[in-house]
């Protein structure tokens, strides 16, 4: 994710597109069963924050079109796990 976002997705940011990127890389944790708690570990977040990037990401996949760019960010991220 940090190669498609051109930036380290681990800092301590609140650029929008690292904070995206760091939620799709929670979500996508989640989807492969690990729990709040590992995922918080593992990207420096509390458990009620993992949570937030879940709620984030599953909004962005019901309404794409109002997501454009983080649309397209999740498509890439999707194509480069499935290689």
């Amino acid at each position: 994710m940090s190669d498609i976002v051109g930036a380290n997705i681990l800092l301590k940011s609140r650029k929008q597109n690292i904070v995206w990127a760091r939620n799709m890389v929670a979500y996508q944790l989640r989807l492969d069963g690990y729990s709040l708690t590992s995922i918080g570990r593992l990207l420096d977040l509390d458990h009620s924050t993992v949570v937030h990037c879940e709620q984030q990401v599953r909004r962005m996949l019901l309404a794409p079109s109002m997501y454009k760019d983080e649309a397209e960010v999740w498509e890439e991220f999707q194509k480069q796990l499935n290689q």
